[in-house]
C-alpha cells in the first residue's frame, strides 16, 4: 500500500468534483446576495448638460482695428491674442471662482464638502473648441432642483468668465462683449443620460451578481478544503490501524477477489466475515463476485446474511449446526460496530469493507479494535481517489 501525508492536487480536485453540489450551492448563493445588494444599492443617476461659447475673430478685429485694411500679419497677431483670450476662460482661477460661488447649492443632501469638491472637479470639464469654448457637466440627478442646478453651475461660469474677460481685456467690456462673444442655451444630453442609466444599470447588477457568485464559490472552495483536509473521513489506514491489521486490498481492482482468496486459502479458513461499519452501495456487488470465485473453484458456499436489526445473528449462532459445506460466508451491510465485531469472532477470517471518501476514521479503529484474536484479515477499500492513499 502506497500512502501519501503530503497534499495532492490531484486528489483534491477529484475530491472537490465528487463535492461540486457545494461549489454550486455556494456560488448561487453568492450570485443571490449580490443581487440583493443591487437592489438596496443606491445608483447614481448621471446627466450631462452642455454650453458654447464661440468667439468671433472677425468682430474682435474690427473692435482692435475699426479703421479695416488688416495686413496678413495684423490677423495673425490678433488671431493669436484671441487664442490667449479664449485660454483664460480655462484657468484655474476661473473654475475655482465658479466653484466658490457654487458649492452651497451642490448636492445638499451631502455631508461632505470635501466630496462635493471632488464631485465639482471630476465632473466639471471645459474643452477647446475651433475659436470656441465647450462646457460640459456631468450631475448625479435626483429631481428638478438638481437639474437646476446642473445648469446653474454652467450659468455662473459663464458669467464668471465674463466678468474676468471685461476686467482683464478692457476692449470686452460694455456690449463689445456681446458682439465678440455667442453663447449658446445650456442643454441636456439626453441621449447620453438614458445610455448612461441602462448601461449602468445593466453593467451594476451583472457585476454584482458575477462578484457575488465568485465569491460565492471562493467560499464554497475553502469549504470543500477544509473537509478534505480535517474530515474525519479515513485518510491513512496506517494512522487508525496497528501495523499488523493494516493490510489494503483495493477493492475496486480487477484483481481484488483474487488477493483476498489468496488470503483466505493461506489461512485455511472456512467461515469468512465480510462486513462494513456503514451501509455500502458497492458492498452486494463485489461479494457477489467473491461468492461466485468461490463457487467456481469447486467450493460449496453457504452465504448467512445478516442485519443490525433484531437478533438474528445471536439466534443463529446458538442454533448453527455441524458445517456441512466448504465455506461460509457471513455478510453484514449495515453500521453497527458491536455486531460487526460479534460476527467477526465467530469468523476464521475477517475484512471489512468500506468507501473511503465516507468512512469515518474513528469508527474502523472502534471496529477492529473490537475484533478479538487473529480473525481480522485485512481492509477492503474502494473510492480511494478522494483520499490521500493513491
Amino acid at each position: 500500500m502506497v500512502e501519501e501525508k503530503v497534499f495532492s492536487f490531484t486528489r483534491f480536485v477529484k475530491y472537490m468534483l465528487s463535492k461540486i453540489l457545494i461549489l454550486v450551492i455556494c456560488a448561487v448563493l453568492g450570485a443571490g446576495v449580490g443581487l440583493l445588494l443591487t437592489v438596496g444599492e443606491e445608483k447614481q443617476n448621471y446627466e450631462k448638460y452642455s454650453g458654447r461659447m464661440s468667439f468671433d475673430i472677425v468682430e474682435y478685429a474690427a473692435l482692435l482695428k475699426p479703421e479695416g485694411h488688416l495686413s496678413e500679419g495684423d490677423f495673425s497677431a490678433i488671431e493669436i491674442h484671441l487664442t490667449q483670450i479664449i485660454e483664460s476662460c480655462r484657468t484655474s482661477d476661473v473654475i475655482a471662482k465658479t466653484y466658490e460661488q457654487v458649492k452651497d447649492r451642490l448636492y445638499p443632501t451631502w455631508e461632505s464638502e470635501t466630496a462635493r469638491n471632488q464631485a465639482f472637479y471630476v465632473n466639471f470639464l471645459v474643452t477647446n473648441g475651433t475659436n470656441a469654448l465647450n462646457i460640459i457637466h456631468y450631475y448625479d440627478v435626483r429631481n428638478d432642483e438638481d437639474r437646476a442646478c446642473a445648469v446653474f453651475v454652467i450659468d455662473t461660469y459663464l458669467q464668471t468668465v465674463r466678468e474676468t474677460l471685461q476686467v482683464k481685456y478692457p476692449e470686452l467690456a460694455g456690449d463689445a462683449y456681446d458682439k465678440v462673444v455667442t453663447v449658446s442655451e445650456v442643454v441636456q444630453d439626453r441621449a447620453f443620460s438614458v445610455e448612461l442609466q441602462t448601461k449602468n444599470q445593466r453593467q451594476s447588477v451583472l457585476a454584482y451578481i458575477l462578484i457575488g457568485a465568485v465569491a460565492g464559490a471562493v467560499v464554497g472552495g475553502g469549504v470543500i478544503l477544509a473537509l478534505y483536509l480535517f474530515g474525519t473521513r479515513l485518510k491513512s489506514t496506517a494512522d487508525v490501524l496497528p501495523a499488523d491489521k493494516a493490510t489494503v486490498i483495493r477493492a475496486d481492482d480487477a484483481g481484488a477477489v483474487g488477493a483476498f482468496l489468496a488470503r483466505v486459502q493461506a489461512a485455511k479458513a472456512r467461515r469468512i466475515a465480510v462486513l462494513t461499519l456503514q451501509k455500502d452501495e458497492k458492498y452486494e456487488a463485489w461479494v457477489a463476485k467473491l461468492q461466485d470465485a468461490l463457487q467456481k473453484s469447486g467450493a460449496t458456499v453457504k452465504t448467512v446474511t445478516f442485519c443490525a436489526e433484531g437478533t438474528e445473528w445471536i439466534s443463529y449462532f446458538k442454533e448453527r449446526a455441524v458445517q456441512e459445506s466448504d465455506y461460509e460466508l457471513y455478510l453484514y451491510n449495515d453500521d453497527s460496530v458491536e455486531i460487526a465485531s460479534c460476527l467477526a469472532g465467530q469468523a476464521e477470517l475477517s475484512a471489512f469493507f468500506f468507501n473511503q471518501s465516507e468512512v469515518k476514521a474513528k469508527k474502523l479503529e472502534q471496529g477492529v479494535a473490537g475484533i478479538s484474536g487473529d480473525s481480522y484479515s485485512c481492509t477492503l477499500i474502494h473510492s480511494t481517489n478522494r483520499s490521500y492513499l493513491d
